[in-house]
């Protein structure tokens, strides 16, 4: 017990972001949001969806007056042509005749960085929908290489999450399953986000190592 109640402290001193601070970043994106929303940046927006640790509730201290970053997907229609590049860069122009936002905005490949100085940077990254000769439902948009690019987390978490459905029906409560990584980093926490420890069968987990083979390294649940 002493040990789970050290291992806590350590976790809200040390490691965990302090509370304030995301509150704060939490009311910086909602007024970038509406600012955004209400500016004339053309796009018809659909939504905006946090991406990334935010999302997924794991942003970590970081050392020393260090900055975290912070990601948020605007979902927006296909404006007729337009460019994968115009989608940036015309977000980048709103902000850069802003009082408010000119001196924080910073462009990226795929974003516009809006960074607050020894506190935290947020990344605006616009995400199109609907584009005719589209790959996939949900596309970034390269700058760089002036091209659209496929990208999709949220459907990834319903099909894991169907997936993990569909094996207990199929093999029963007291099965496991075994889990062979070849994914990246992204879908692998994705993949641990939509688990539900109390419902879905356990996970064994495993490395492949030289000579041997695939071993066994872990188990969840």
């Amino acid at each position: 017990m002493l040990f789970i109640e050290a291992f806590d402290t350590f976790l809200v001193e040390e490691v965990n972001l302090n509370r304030s601070r995301i509150d704060t970043l939490v009311s910086r994106v909602s007024t970038i949001e509406g600012f955004i929303t209400a500016s004339s940046w053309q796009p018809t927006i659909t939504r905006y969806s946090r991406q990334g640790s935010w999302a997924h509730k794991t942003i970590i201290k970081p050392p020393g007056n260090g900055g975290f970053d912070a990601d948020v997907l605007i979902i927006v229609e296909h404006v007729p042509g337009w460019d994968a590049e115009d989608y940036v860069l015309k977000l980048k122009e709103v902000f850069n005749g802003s009082g408010t936002y000119k001196d924080k905005a910073g462009l990226g490949n795929r974003c516009v960085t809006l960074e607050y100085s020894g506190d935290f940077e947020i990344d605006i990254v616009p995400c199109v929908v609907n584009r005719p000769g589209r790959t996939s439902n949900f596309e970034v948009c390269n700058r760089r290489d002036n091209k659209f690019e496929a990208t999709d987390s949220e459907a990834y978490r319903k099909q894991i999450r169907r997936l993990f459905d569909e094996i207990k029906d199929a093999h029963g409560q007291g099965a496991t399953i075994n889990v062979f990584p070849a994914i990246p980093a992204s879908c692998a926490v994705e993949t641990g986000r939509v688990r539900m420890p109390k419902a879905d069968l356990p996970l064994v987990i495993y490395d492949q190592v030289p000579i041997k083979g695939f071993v066994s390294r872990l188990t969840v649940g």
